[in-house]
């Protein structure tokens, strides 16, 4: 066997796996290159098989994949109804790139041998229909120029028996490592997720101002003389609008193009 015909056979179980998981069906199994012995005793090479449990009872499906480049031949359907009346007890359907003739879409429609067009899509399958979206966010950037820690010196006095201002100095110098801490000793935030709790202004503006003030609700930072209270932190910061353009393109979503030959309905299964 061909691998171009191995690798359709293997899309086509693709194919309905995805139609299996989007349609909240309980497939038992889907499964390729089965043999099932017939009522004649003949095996029969079946290309996807799958299970289904419907209402209770275990229905059977056999799909016979024909990797053609032109539309099937009612020979091929009357084959493929051979082997499922041997078999017995089993749906049969048939899938192809292409389509099939006349003869076999009445042969199919009269025995029930289902038809199916399964490919991948392509552009012309998006005449008249919707393909593209195209929408831009705007997203507000800060951008951080300056932050100022002020300590609580009267609470460092009340709380230091030895105290000199000009040797106090935070533990780190970078500002991204700086943590702040509850009462408790828990972790409030470090600086690295301070430009989230400052809020936007919706404008594009520069040089703006906010205050963290911390004189009720206590926060602490680490010093060369132990963990003191903050007063409150400065933050002097730019705002701007970021406008990002985002291209939604379902002919890149579409995994296959699933066409009922008998009823005419066709679908476009997503890639999962």
């Amino acid at each position: 066997m061909a691998n171009k015909d191995v690798e359709y056979e293997l899309f086509v179980k693709s194919v309905y796996q995805s139609i299996l998981r989007i349609d909240g069906m309980e497939g038992l199994s889907v499964d390729h290159n089965v043999m099932i012995k017939g009522k004649s005793g003949c095996e029969h090479q079946i290309d996807v098989y799958f299970e289904l449990r419907i209402a209770g009872e275990i229905q059977r499906f056999a799909i016979e994949c024909k990797n053609y480049s032109k539309s099937i031949q009612i020979g091929k359907v009357r084959d493929f109804f051979g082997v499922v009346t041997d078999i017995g007890g089993i749906k049969g359907i048939m899938a192809t790139k292409i389509g099939f003739q006349s003869g076999a879409r009445l042969f199919g429609d009269f025995y029930r041998i289902s038809l199916k067009e399964i490919r991948k899509p392509e552009e012309d399958d998006w005449n008249n229909r919707l393909r593209k979206i195209q929408f831009n966010v705007i997203m507000l950037h800060i951008k951080i120029k300056n932050i100022k820690i002020n300590l609580d010196y009267d609470w460092i006095v009340k709380n230091f028996e030895y105290f000199d201002s000009e040797v106090l100095a935070l533990l780190s110098s970078i500002n991204e490592e700086i943590v702040l801490y509850f009462e408790d000793g828990e972790k409030d935030f470090d600086f690295r997720e301070l430009e989230e709790k400052i809020p936007r202004k919706g404008k594009n503006v520069e040089n703006l101002k906010y205050e963290f003030d911390f004189n009720k609700n206590f926060r602490f930072i680490d010093t060369n003389i132990g963990r003191v209270k903050v007063a409150n932190i400065i933050v002097t910061y730019d705002e701007a609008p970021l406008s990002k353009e985002i291209l939604i393109d379902s002919y890149h979503l579409t995994k296959a193009i699933f066409r009922d030959i008998q009823s005419g309905d066709m679908k476009f299964i997503k890639n999962l």
